[in-house]
């Protein structure tokens, strides 16, 4: 798996990036929702430990490596009033290696079918440190505000319930739960994210692809499964954020210009050419277009050559598109895997052929007129003889 890593550091944009603290867009009131303080907070203590408690893996999970360390949650919003969202996200005060105590995983604004919806990873080592957040709440008081402790986080939160694999989905729509299908799933960056991964992948008897993608803040990888052999995820310890469709490429014509040029681009970086000593394949075509990123290393200038007046270069595009096919074969498998290709003969190019269509007029298929003289004769004959 670890093969399959690619760090895209070309997301990140730099000199033109600074830090920002979290803002959300849109309307909605940012206030504190007024609520019945000691009825309120006990019922949502009482929501949150019953949400911590209700953490059921199945059996094939109880190996250790699979073993939850922590439990997500989900809070639901108040209409109107906001979560706040930033104090649901919080690790340990240790300058070098400072340890998840609980994290915002995702959040779904509101909706006019939905309220905001939060997903919290609650670690287990820290459980009773986030009760504290709520236990604060009903029983203590801000010396400065008045206000009980924590009145912002508390107040404007409807209810707190245990999360199931729903609850992680975000793509549009409603996700598929009957059939087989490839899934994207989000992780938080951990060490073992993608050994843990994998160990589910073969505990479940499913698929997982070999690549997987690295971003600073989350991995995404694929799974192949039914909907109910994912289940399990929110209740393991793999450390999972998000599920998602997939957007898979069949072909390299799914992509626009731009895109299939970045492919073609990072296909040049991995072929090694074999230099104009190796054996040459000679093109009696419509000429092939040098310029083109992938068959320029391969036909030196010297062996481009034309039987017929004018330039050598192709106008037409089948001389190149045969040169590609020649030189690389079918192109699909090379574009969109990582693999070294090394190439073992050269081209040469003559141009045989005129490029571009004939401007002259339409050619009359004579053959098909004298087969329809004769088919007109026999008719008019078996006519008269009536």
């Amino acid at each position: 798996m670890a093969d399959g890593l690619e760090l895209l550091g070309h997301l990140l944009v730099l000199g033109r990036a600074e830090d920002r603290d979290f803002r959300r867009r849109g309307g909605g009131r940012s206030d504190v929702q007024d609520v019945d303080r000691q009825v309120h907070g006990e019922r949502i203590l009482q929501e949150t430990e019953m949400a911590l408690d209700d953490r059921v893996s199945p059996p094939e999970l109880a190996r250790a490596q699979l073993e939850a360390l922590g439990t997500i949650i989900t809070f639901e919003g108040a209409g109107e009033f906001k979560l706040q969202l930033e104090r649901l996200d919080q690790h340990t005060g240790h300058r070098t290696d400072p340890l998840p105590k609980w994290l915002l995983l995702t959040v779904r604004p509101s909706s006019t079918d939905s309220p905001e919806l939060a997903q919290v990873w609650v670690s287990d080592e820290y459980r009773a440190k986030f009760l504290e957040l709520f236990e604060r709440y009903v029983n203590e008081e801000d010396a400065r505000t008045s206000k009980p402790k924590n009145n912002a986080l508390v107040a404007n939160i409807a209810r707190i319930r245990s999360s199931v694999l729903r609850d992680l989905w975000q793509s549009h729509g409603e996700p598929p739960t009957t059939g087989r299908h490839w899934w994207e799933v989000w992780l938080r960056p951990d060490s073992d994210a993608l050994a843990t991964a994998q160990i589910y992948a073969e505990t479940m008897g499913l698929d997982l692809l070999a690549s997987s993608l690295r971003f600073d803040s989350r991995y995404v990888v694929w799974l192949q499964a039914r909907w109910e052999q994912l289940a399990g995820l929110p209740f393991s310890a793999i450390p999972v954020t998000e599920l998602r469709r997939p957007s898979f490429v069949d072909t390299i014509e799914d992509l626009n210009q731009d895109e299939q040029f970045e492919y073609a681009d990072d296909l040049v970086n991995r072929v090694v050419y074999a230099g104009t000593r190796a054996p040459a394949v000679c093109l009696l075509d419509t000429g092939v277009r040098r310029s083109h990123q992938l068959l320029a290393p391969a036909l030196d200038p010297q062996n481009v050559f034309t039987v017929l007046a004018g330039p050598p270069a192709d106008t037409d595009g089948h001389g190149t598109q045969m040169a590609g096919l020649a030189l690389l074969g079918p192109l699909d498998d090379l574009l969109l895997n990582n693999n070294t290709v090394n190439l073992l003969h050269c081209l040469e190019s003559v141009k045989f052929i005129p490029g571009g269509r004939s401007k002259g007029p339409p050619q009359v298929n004579t053959r098909r007129v004298v087969s329809g003289v004769w088919s007109f004769r026999r008719r008019m004959r078996g006519c008269s003889s009536r």
